[in-house]
């Protein structure tokens, strides 16, 4: 038995792993011990400026594309649910993958999937420390889309804080591996070039800013 390898951490290793209990636990839902979570409140802003470029640009097809390969996906988890009921085999991992896509395609539309999945490339983007690994990253893609339906969310009352606290059910780490491979096929192509996109017209801004002032002090 050692000590925990997280920096910092000086509480000993849990069973054979290298970790802590706590960073154990962090490690598996989160995808790294040191990943955390990411709410809608951290996420809403990116949320907002997606919103904003999706009615900055109505008429452009990829919004009504994204849209589509979400029912796609959908409608291959029930084709997918329709052969296990008739008899054939699906790992536990594969099934259950399957079927979080299809109880998140039955509580949310495609618009408001395409939205949090491509705020999470544009909040990456923007605050890359936020994610201390790909996994972490991925792992929180997961997280924000099961969100999305309510069967995966419950809340308690805090009776220290006196607030309502929403807690998300997690999933099993393969079948987060296979989620995260869904979600990545059909829209990490459109959140790369979004994310792009804004961090232009960030520079533009900037750009335009520092030439105003310096053209301003030229006026003196």
């Amino acid at each position: 038995m050692g000590i925990c390898k997280v920096p910092g951490c000086s509480l000993v290793t849990n069973g054979y792993s290298t970790y802590c209990g706590t960073h154990k636990r962090c490690n598996r839902r989160q995808g790294h011990p040191q990943q955390k979570s990411v709410t809608l409140y951290t996420l809403r802003p990116y949320m907002e400026r997606v919103t904003a470029r999706i009615e900055k640009n109505p008429s452009n097809p990829t919004w009504s594309i994204l849209c589509d390969r979400w029912d796609a996906l959908i409608a291959s988890a029930q084709a997918a649910d329709a052969e296990y009921q008739s008899g054939v085999a699906f790992s536990r991992n594969e099934r259950e993958a399957w079927s979080n896509i299809e109880k998140v395609g039955n509580s949310a539309n495609a618009i408001q999937v395409v939205t949090a999945m491509l705020a999470m490339y544009l909040m990456r983007n923007d605050c890359p420390h936020q994610f201390k690994s790909e996994e972490g990253f991925d792992r929180q893609l997961v997280r924000r889309l099961r969100a999305l339906a309510p069967h995966y969310s419950g809340e308690y009352y805090d009776l220290h804080t006196g607030k309502t606290k929403r807690v998300y059910r997690d999933t099993r780490p393969r079948t987060a591996v296979i989620l995260t491979k869904l979600i990545k096929d059909t829209f990490g192509a459109a959140g790369l070039v979004v994310a792009r996109l804004e961090q232009q017209e960030i520079n533009k801004r900037q750009n335009d800013q520092k030439a105003l002032q310096e053209a301003l002090h030229a006026l003196a």
